[in-house]
């Protein structure tokens, strides 16, 4: 009786100091985004990229996104260790978040000449859901993958591939918005 008591007790005691470290009880702000779009224009607008800014800012646009884009605007080449204001050059910079990707090209001022993102796993919009829904029913969406390339002299092109499958069959499907 006396060991299965004292076995409790310490059981007891080990799950209430177990409890006091336990990791899924804290919290990390810094791993936490807080978007704000309104600062992002105003910070924007000062940028030696708002035409980058003004081309692709969209205020519909999924959080990963704009994640994406802050940093993408956010990025000063002058302070990179590739910089050389000696001669004119471009260069080519690659930024890595968890869903997103993206390569970009810089000038020597730090604007935005080009970029290729790529987006996995990212919500369809509304409007191309249904549109799915009607041109292939009883299909259901299984992935999906946004790819954005953007060109100062070309433009915008967003173009959504997705994944679609019924009982076997698998089809990728591409959409350009």
């Amino acid at each position: 009786m006396k060991t299965s008591f004292f076995t409790l007790a310490c059981v007891c005691l080990l799950n209430i100091s177990n409890a006091q470290h336990n990791d899924l009880a804290l919290l990390n702000e810094n791993t936490l985004y807080h978007y704000k779009p309104s600062t992002l224009k105003k910070e924007a607008s000062s940028m030696p990229s708002y035409h980058y800014f003004k081309t692709v800012y969209n205020t519909n646009t999924l959080a990963v996104v704009h994640k994406l884009e802050k940093e993408i605007l956010s990025y000063n080449i002058k302070e990179s260790r590739i910089y050389d204001n000696s001669e004119a050059a471009s260069y080519q910079i690659k930024l890595k978040q968890q869903q997103a990707k993206a390569l970009v090209t810089f000038n020597n001022q730090g604007t935005i000449l080009s970029s290729k993102e790529v987006y996995q796993n990212v919500r369809v919009p509304y409007k191309l859901r249904l549109h799915i829904a009607k041109s292939y029913p009883n299909w259901a969406l299984e992935k999906s993958t946004l790819k954005v390339s953007y060109n100062t002299i070309s433009g915008l092109n967003k173009t959504y591939i997705i994944t679609i499958e019924r009982k076997a069959q698998k089809k990728k499907i591409r959409l350009t918005v």
